[in-house]
């Protein structure tokens, strides 16, 4: 019996440019609401707003806030920004 050639696995190539600098990080383009005195900012991302903090932008790491359910970021909006919530943005 003959050995057949080992097949490398090749990954899919991405279709498009991501609109976004990175996946999971908060960046500073991202930013659609920011109030100088307030440590909280709205961002948007794919999935629509969401709040998070003035530490997590532009860190390289990952941001919890952004990576959540659409209910958790909804209840920051709400509890944060709720003037903002009747804008009819997506959250």
């Amino acid at each position: 019996m003959g050995k057949k050639g080992k097949r490398q696995y090749k990954a899919p190539s991405t279709i498009g440019e991501y609109p976004y600098p990175s996946r999971y990080g908060s960046h500073a383009s991202m930013v659609v609401e920011n109030n100088e005195g307030d440590a909280w900012i709205v961002c948007k991302d794919g999935k629509g707003h969401y709040v998070t903090s003035r530490t997590h932008l532009d860190t390289g790491l990952m941001d919890p806030y952004r990576l959540t359910t659409n209910k958790f970021r909804r209840g920051m909006m709400v509890k944060h920004y709720p003037d903002l919530v009747d804008k009819n943005w997506e959250v």
